[in-house]
């Protein structure tokens, strides 16, 4: 970039980190990940000590922004000790206002998402009310998310309604982020396919295509093929597992690329029923080999959920693994999962599974 070079030219450090640190929220903003996590790291990896004025190491807003979100991207792969320890690192460096908004905020979405993947509730809860002194309409839609992985879905879709109302009565200029809509829409839809009445499908279907568009028209990459998946997702549902393949085909490439643990591994499981689905009346040989190729994405499907200590969906997998070996005759597999299964219920018991309706 020309402004890094004339920056650079005029030593403004300042300038040249708040660049490096805007770059990398484009990047993030897009979902391009990987993108954002290089512009981050080379902010990091900046000479910006300055003898003649006594400066060991430059000490800005970027610079913090930096950290957190190579912070965030760890969480996302499911390293929350490595996460964690950067942290820290920027609490101890930047202790005070308002440039530690940024590392407060990214601390209570890591102990949130800690505490929902363990299933610990009153853990995520107090991690959500402290987000609320941060970022009101992020904490609002973190506590639906909570609601919905509890099951109470009318109080999900409260919060929800109250972030889509808010979206709906302000401009475009007025309202906050277009990529918490979007987030927004997506969980509006989940929770009118969880309901299960009859027309759940089709309400579904219109808040995905409102965030599908929405998503388009912002150049919001990630969150787009997020969306497809969803759409998928419904195909699934509605009987209709070859024109989900189609659109699961569109937006894995993104997802495995720049996704974090988490949505790969939502990713692959939604690719894996569905291919398992589209072999329903096909020959022994033709569906035997199929489920075959199914059990082994639902291999990498559990590596990428027990990275992220998402031990719910882990037993999801093990379920249907067990399934799927019991169709093609492994006895000693079946009972292999069946066995994880059971020692995983014990530690982390679930009220509700989430293997037929959610992504």
């Amino acid at each position: 970039m020309k402004s890094d070079v004339l920056n650079c030219q005029h030593s403004m450090i300042d300038l040249m980190t708040n660049g490096y640190a805007q770059k990398a929220a484009l990047w993030c903003l897009c979902g391009k990940t990987e993108m954002s996590t290089l512009s981050s790291q080379l902010l990091l990896h900046l000479n910006t000590a300055n003898p003649t004025q006594g400066v060991q190491s430059y000490n800005g807003e970027g610079t913090c922004q930096a950290i957190c979100n190579v912070a965030n991207i760890l969480m996302e792969q499911g390293e929350f000790h490595f996460a964690t320890v950067l942290l820290l690192n920027a609490r101890e460096r930047f202790p005070h206002e308002p440039v530690s908004h940024a590392w407060m905020f990214s601390e209570q979405i890591l102990n949130f998402t800690k505490a929902l993947h363990h299933g610990k509730w009153q853990e995520a809860e107090q991690a959500v009310a402290r987000l609320a002194a941060i970022n009101k309409w992020e904490s609002q839609l973190r506590r639906a998310e909570l609601f919905v992985a509890m099951g109470d879905y009318p109080g999900a879709a409260a919060y929800v309604h109250d972030i889509l109302d808010y979206f709906r009565h302000r401009s475009e200029a007025e309202s906050v982020c277009p990529s918490l809509r979007v987030r927004a829409l997506i969980l509006a839809a989940e929770l009118q396919s969880c309901c299960g009445s009859s027309t759940s499908a089709p309400a579904g279907s219109i808040s995905l295509l409102t965030a599908l568009a929405l998503a388009q028209l912002h150049y919001l990459d990630y969150l787009a093929a997020l969306v497809a998946l969803h759409l998928a997702n419904l195909q699934l549902q509605m009987g209709l597992p070859s024109q989900a393949l189609k659109l699961i085909d569109q937006s894995l490439l993104l997802i495995l690329s720049h996704g974090g643990s988490y949505d790969q591994g939502r990713a692959l499981l939604l690719f894996a029923k569905c291919k398992v689905a589209a072999v329903t009346g096909q020959p022994d040989e033709v569906r035997k080999k199929a489920l075959t190729e199914a059990i082994h994405i639902l291999n990498k499907v559990k590596i990428s959920f027990e990275k992220t200590e998402s031990y719910s969906r882990v037993k999801d997998v093990l379920y249907l693994e067990a399934l799927l070996y019991n169709e093609i005759g492994c006895v000693s597999e079946r009972k292999r999962c069946a066995l994880e299964f059971r020692q995983l219920d014990e530690q982390y018991p679930t009220k509700i599974t989430t293997l037929l309706t959610h992504l």
